[in-house]
């Protein structure tokens, strides 16, 4: 089952007013089954909102079967005050719809119903929300694959070393959305390096967005957040936003270097490396700080001295009293001093991506007086 992930932003002005692509609509009056039938071009078009009051007229395009124009009549259900007008294009197979300005608190809800004179003919009904000023905006996502939602509320995707495809279904009641992102991989001289494509930048209630991610053939992760916000540009929203990590294909292998006192990267030999901190070893200026090298993707790992199982005084703590910290490919284990009176340890264990294959241990050892 998908997991519809939900997420609420502030009531703010959008830039523009947006208009709704039109599409090219369909009239066969001579279709071979005989049956009659009306129905939306872009089925978004079933529920429109507007925002911030706008009065720019909204084009819904239709698909005619076996109909024209002449047969269908556009009836209006609910429309208090007749806020909002809806009447047939002069050309095409269209409806126009009029708003009218929505200058109070409450939305104004409006619902047409298109009939057919034939008999037999399932009416199309579609409903205009003017949002009002004291209604909460908001973006609901349904994806396929199911996305990740962390401790602190933060969303994930992970898609395969091989590639992946991930479906966004968007529910808001934003006139328009907008995809933004960040790609976080760049050549040496920061360019953004194209691995994922996405089959639209903008779109409205109801329709989704497709983004495609290509295999990687690198050693190193890929990353880069993605969001739908309501306005251009964004790479990140409090509506929705999303931190997708692709993985290289697993290591095999990995070789460490470790900086010494003069800073130069030193090669370690073994597949173990023993790092003794200091009772009043704390923050950055007392950390062991290392390179990797290596021929696929890696995970890493607090566990437990000796073992390979979890350590929960480091994993998932808050403030662990060592920790890891990464920047411009060099990595740094960083203590805090230690003021339990004990000795304490924990190993850091590096492992071949999404298995129990142990390629690299740090030992650490705090001394506790």
């Amino acid at each position: 089952m998908n997991k519809t992930i939900k997420t609420f932003g502030l009531v703010a002005a959008i830039a523009a007013a947006s208009s709704l692509a039109s599409c090219v609509s369909k009239n066969n009056p001579e279709d071979e089954s005989g049956a009659a039938t009306i129905e939306f071009a872009n089925p978004a078009d079933s529920k429109i909102f507007i925002n911030e009051g706008h009065t720019e007229t909204v084009r819904i395009d239709l698909n005619l079967n076996n109909l024209t124009k002449q047969d269908l009549v556009i009836e209006a259900k609910s429309n208090p005050d007749k806020w909002c007008a809806a009447d047939f294009a002069d050309k095409e197979d269209a409806i126009v719809v009029t708003p009218g300005a929505n200058e109070s608190e409450e939305d104004l809800v409006a619902v047409f119903e298109v009939k057919a004179t034939k008999e037999g003919v399932n009416p199309l009904t579609f409903t205009v929300t003017s949002v009002g000023s004291a209604t909460e905006k908001y973006i609901r996502v349904t994806a396929e694959p199911e996305l990740t939602e962390g401790k602190y509320g933060t969303i994930t995707f992970n898609p395969s070393p091989a590639g992946a495809t991930l479906v966004l279904k968007v529910e808001t009641n934003l006139e328009k959305w907008y995809f933004g992102d960040l790609n976080m991989v760049t050549d040496d001289e920061d360019n953004p390096i194209k691995w994922y494509t996405f089959d639209k930048t903008s779109g409205r209630n109801g329709e989704s967005l497709t983004i495609t991610f290509s295999a990687n053939s690198t050693t190193d992760d890929r990353m880069t957040s993605i969001c739908l916000d309501e306005t251009e540009g964004s790479y990140y929203s409090s509506y929705f936003s999303v931190m997708v990590t692709q993985g290289a294909k697993p290591a095999t292998s990995v070789s460490i270097s470790v900086y010494d006192e003069n800073y130069e990267p030193q090669p370690v030999s073994d597949k173990t490396y023993n790092v003794p901190f200091g009772k009043d070893d704390n923050g950055i200026n007392c950390s062991l700080d290392f390179e990797i090298e290596k021929d696929g993707s890696v995970d890493f790992l607090f566990c437990k001295s000796g073992s390979t199982e979890k350590d929960p005084a480091i994993e998932g703590v808050d403030n662990p009293w060592v920790k890891l910290s990464a920047t411009s490919g060099i990595y740094s284990l960083i203590p805090s001093a230690n003021k339990t009176g004990k000795d304490r340890t924990t190993d850091f264990v590096i492992f071949s991506a999404g298995s129990s294959t142990e390629l690299f241990r740090f030992t650490i050892t705090q001394a506790g007086e």
